[in-house]
């Protein structure tokens, strides 16, 4: 008999199912991003209060003062917004595509599909459809988001303006490949399909991570994309630890030897180290820079 293992969180706890997590999940963006609209308006009013009993508020000088403030603070807002939503896609298109990710049954002639992240869903059921359409809902509002983004940063790049709020997007690549943040993005997004998609334990899940690791790493050599020589041989010096933690993590499963799970172990966690030690030396760089000048 097969035996099914599902876990009890606090929120069913609390009266809120499979499909209320889900809700409850992707709406942590647009509630985040509702906080940031009210702080935006919030300290817009505080700036617009301040100007009004300031003693050049109503000349030219405090208009224009105020304008400039106010356009500051827009593209704040807007980059804040940005980053929120580039934080949330890969984790809200992972969530959503695990929905269409039916298993059959483990017998020998399997009468039904169950959802692998919840197997006590069957899929065709009226349950997993309305999920599956709210996912694919979800899905075209990420990708139509994504166009969007990329149109704007299109607009900015033509028209040379440095300072807009996508300009983060696009200010660590040369100008012919601007564009290179959506092959990054295109690879969280491949990384996420496959991961969510593909059945827990089949042995295709690491191939097609392989795959999409080495692609982008392809493109990144091909392309040479970033401004400096060092941003471009920490990248690829990290796109190659993901391989070898791919690879690794592989390994791991086909063995039950401790030693050899050890020593996989300690080798992801040494090269995933210094790759974070490096890419922070990275960034630091130019502080010590300064302070070495001073």
């Amino acid at each position: 008999m097969r035996s099914v293992t599902s876990a009890v969180t606090g929120l069913e706890c609390n009266g809120i199912g499979f499909a209320g997590e889900y809700v409850l999940f992707w709406a942590l963006g647009p509630i985040m991003l509702a906080a940031l609209a009210l702080a935006f308006a919030a300290v817009r009013l505080s700036f617009k209060s301040h100007a009004a009993r300031s003693p050049v508020g109503g000349t030219a000088v405090g208009l224009l003062a105020a304008a400039r403030t106010a356009a500051q603070l827009r593209a704040a807002a807007t980059k804040y917004a940005l980053v929120t939503f580039y934080l949330f896609v890969y984790p809200l298109v992972a969530r959503s595509l695990t929905l269409f990710a039916c298993v059959p049954e483990q017998v020998s002639h399997p009468q039904a599909s169950y959802l692998a992240s919840a197997p006590w869903l069957r899929c065709g059921s009226s349950e997993q459809v309305s999920l599956a359409l709210s996912s694919g809902a979800v899905l075209l509002l990420v990708a139509a988001a994504v166009t969007v983004i990329a149109l704007q940063m299109r607009s900015a790049v033509v028209d040379g303006r440095d300072t807009t709020a996508y300009a983060f997007l696009y200010a660590g690549f040369v100008h012919r490949a601007w564009w290179f943040e959506g092959v990054v993005l295109a690879r969280r997004v491949g990384v996420a399909v496959f991961a969510s998609l593909l059945p827990p334990g089949t042995v295709f899940a690491s191939p097609a991570l392989q795959a999409v690791v080495v692609a982008f790493l392809l493109v990144l050599l091909f392309v040479r994309p970033n401004r400096t020589n060092l941003a471009l041989q920490l990248e690829a010096a990290a796109t190659v630890t993901a391989l070898i933690s791919v690879v690794l993590v592989q390994n791991m499963l086909y063995t039950a030897t401790k030693s050899s799970l050890a020593a996989m172990t300690l080798l992801v966690i040494v090269l995933n180290g210094a790759v974070i030690a490096a890419l922070t030396a990275g960034l630091l760089a130019p502080l010590f820079v300064l302070l070495r000048g001073r």
